[in-house]
């Protein structure tokens, strides 16, 4: 595969370079926006808008606000005292990181946040909170407090009545986790395992998102990599790909990881309407450049897959270019996507990712630790087709293979296409 002309090296990786522009390039702005305008939107980058500020109480009556647990990373999640599984699970998980992290443990909050305040009194969450670890603070408020703070840390929630009385509530079921100056850092899944729960808190506690921003990674990633993407990503052998994966989309579109807008020509009829996502700030102004000239109206999200500033089933069809092999969080990422999706919505992807073959896989494992600080976080070898069947999707087709090529380009060059739903 040849994307600089015959014998480049830069060609070589070059695939393997577009999914940087998926979500990885530090952690930035999300925003909502109202969509159906009738020009592309650009959304400027920045701090993140996970979190903000929020007054409430303690369950020791106490007034609290954001401020008091600015100085630690803090880990939020927002649940209710009569949750049968989800929330007692997550608090003893919760409580078992904490207690293996050790010393490191005292640099950490565990903040559980109600979206029950008219059962969830300071008093019960105290009662409640006590079968847990007692580090771990509860809040609760009045109802628009907690409406709001949800809101600020984008948690969905809604009441559902039950049958013979009472209710319950549906809430996201994901941990929110800021570093210590209260930037989002990442999401902790509820099925996530223990090993990477605990180096995602390790990561905040050790300063998270920082790391993702140092001054001469800036200049790479804010000038020279959007353009070797674009560049890269014209190659004519991906046209069929674009084409079948974006031509299969129908009704309102998420893509992930826009990038520089290439897929956009090959949208057909039935897409009624394209949100575009990046983290890539001047990606973004290069798609919105080539929307403009394909004639497209698009809305675009500055911000991460892993916070998808979107509503429960809010779009019809999710696409995904060459974008999963550089999310921090794959997983998360997934299960935002499903989370976004309407009941029998599609996830349409292509992505390079792990291959078959022995001598190819040792080669990807040898190369992801080096390649990946190289390339803005992107790993060679991910297994994406169990990735998606991980994240509880049920796939519908999957085809995979090399592009053609030399052998020695195999490493970046084993495809994943297919269509899945959630299960």
């Amino acid at each position: 595969m040849t994307l600089f002309g015959s014998g480049t090296l830069w060609g070589l990786a070059a695939v393997a370079l577009f999914g940087v522009s998926a979500v990885t390039l530090g952690w930035l702005q999300v925003e909502k926006l109202g969509l159906g305008q009738d020009r592309p939107v650009v959304v400027t980058t920045g701090v993140p808008d996970v979190g903000g500020s929020f007054s409430l109480v303690n369950h020791r009556g106490e007034r609290v606000t954001d401020q008091t647990f600015r100085g630690k990373a803090t880990a939020y999640f927002f649940g209710f005292t009569h949750c049968p599984e989800v929330c007692p699970t997550t608090l003893f998980e919760m409580s078992e990181r904490m207690r293996e992290l050790g010393p490191d443990a005292d640099r950490l909050n565990i903040v559980f946040v109600t979206v029950d305040p008219e059962r969830d009194t300071p008093e019960h969450l105290k009662l409640y909170l006590d079968s847990f670890d007692p580090r771990i603070v509860g809040l609760t408020g009045t109802r628009e407090e907690t409406d709001r703070a949800a809101k600020a840390f984008r948690i969905g929630h809604d009441r559902s009545d039950m049958d013979g009385g009472g209710y319950m509530v549906n809430h996201t079921a994901s941990v929110v986790v800021m570093d210590a100056k209260g930037a989002f850092v990442t999401l902790l899944d509820y099925h996530e395992d223990k090993a990477t729960s605990l180096a995602k808190l390790r990561r905040a506690i050790e300063g998270g998102s920082r790391a993702c921003r140092e001054d001469a990674m800036a200049l790479y990633n804010d000038v020279v990599l959007p353009r070797l993407l674009d560049h890269a990503m014209r190659n004519e052998e991906l046209v069929g790909y674009r084409r079948r994966i974006a031509g299969a989309a129908r009704g309102r579109v998420l893509e992930v990881g826009i990038g520089s807008g290439l897929n956009l020509p090959f949208y057909g009829s039935g897409v009624t309407e394209i949100i575009g996502l990046d983290p890539s700030d001047p990606l973004i102004g290069m798609a919105s450049r080539r929307a403009k000239a394909n004639d497209r109206v698009v809305s675009f999200l500055a911000g991460s897959a892993e916070a998808i500033p979107l509503d429960t089933g809010s779009v019809d069809t999710v696409v995904t270019t060459w974008t999963m092999c550089s999310i921090p969080d794959a997983r998360a990422a997934l299960a935002e996507m499903r989370r976004v999706l309407r009941p029998g919505g599609d996830l349409l992807f292509v992505e390079h990712g792990r291959a078959p073959d022995s001598w190819v896989v040792c080669f990807q494992d040898w190369l992801t630790p080096v390649w990946k600080p190289l390339a803005g976080g992107c790993h060679l070898n991910r297994p994406i087709a169990d990735l998606v069947t991980g994240a509880r999707f049920r796939m519908l087709d999957l085809r995979t293979g090399y592009l053609p090529g030399a052998k020695p380009l195999r490493p970046f060059t084993f495809m994943y296409e297919g269509r899945a739903k959630g299960a």
